[in-house]
């Protein structure tokens, strides 16, 4: 009984401490491009709407006064981490993904940092997101968006 105790201790352990150190580099945005480790962020738009996405989200000194919306900024929901929500407008270049189209991926060297559905609610991260609203993935993270009826569901991979 003790050894098994002492085996079930020993696997809760590592698997705490395999659970935080991919966490810690899994989840910052990196808009230095792709990852050696862990790879590039892709995004599949398998719906037929427009999406938006961004490869250099940036929290620089941003005019918060006078934002607008689509013009530069992305209002990022998760900014502080996958399980960190707190949300922040940052300086972006936005570009648009068209339907049944892929962008991303280490053979682009092309590291995908957030996307959103600028026109239309989405479903991400187990929630509605409204359109507008931007959801940032980690490097090496694919997300698939699908038509989902109502609207887009993405889900990662």
């Amino acid at each position: 009984m003790a050894r098994s105790l002492s085996v079930l201790f020993t696997l809760l352990i590592n698997a705490t401490v395999f659970t935080l150190l991919f966490c810690s580099f899994a989840t910052p945005v990196s808009a230095a491009g792709c990852s050696k480790v862990f790879g590039c962020g892709v995004v599949h738009n398998d719906t037929p709407y427009n999406m938006k996405y961004t490869t250099n989200p940036n929290d620089a000194k941003i005019d918060l006064k006078h934002p607008k919306p689509g013009d530069g900024y992305c209002n990022i929901w998760n900014w502080s981490g996958v399980f960190s929500f707190k949300a922040k407008t940052v300086k972006c270049t936005q570009k648009t993904l068209g339907p049944h189209a892929v962008a991303g991926g280490r053979k682009s060297k092309v590291d995908v940092d957030a996307y959103c559905f600028a026109d239309r609610n989405y479903f991400a991260e187990g929630s509605v997101r409204l359109k507008g609203v931007w959801t940032k993935i980690g490097d090496g993270t694919t997300v698939h968006c699908d038509e989902g009826g109502d609207m887009p569901i993405c889900e990662n991979d």
